[in-house]
């Protein structure tokens, strides 16, 4: 038969250990940005747009870079705080989006993400690596 005290014991063990996978009960899949690397593997120069969206429609990172050809460009830490992410970028109409928060989970809290202009001009999906912090 088991003691109260050990009955106790293993609830408590249990509800720490199930606490990192609750979050915060907003349902929401927070992740910070260490940066965006912007390349330009074309022969021609391009304007492109990098936006960062936090949630559904609030645009907290928007700029516009000219990238000569075959150029980079990187934008540090974009956002300060971690949050529920969709990185966006846009050239010529174009547009090509990354819900990051999707890359959110126990193990990794940050990503980085690589947006291409390909030869020809389009833009390639975006790359995103994952990282355990910022």
């Amino acid at each position: 038969m088991m003691r109260r005290r050990d009955v106790l014991t293993t609830v408590a063990a249990g509800s720490i250990a199930l606490c990192g996978c609750m979050g915060d009960g907003s349902g929401q899949r927070k992740i910070g940005i260490d940066g965006v690397r912007l390349f330009n593997d074309d022969g021609s120069g391009h304007w492109i747009t990098l936006r960062i969206i936090r949630g559904e429609e609030d645009v907290v990172f928007e700029q516009r870079f000219r990238l000569p050809s075959t150029d980079l460009t990187r934008v540090d830490q974009p956002v300060s705080q971690p949050g529920e992410y969709t990185l966006e970028v846009a050239q010529d109409g174009e547009i090509t989006r990354e819900d990051l928060a999707e890359y959110a989970s126990e193990k990794y809290s940050c990503v980085g993400a690589t947006a291409r202009i390909t030869e020809g001009g389009s833009v390639a999906p975006i790359e995103v690596t994952q990282y355990t912090e910022c």
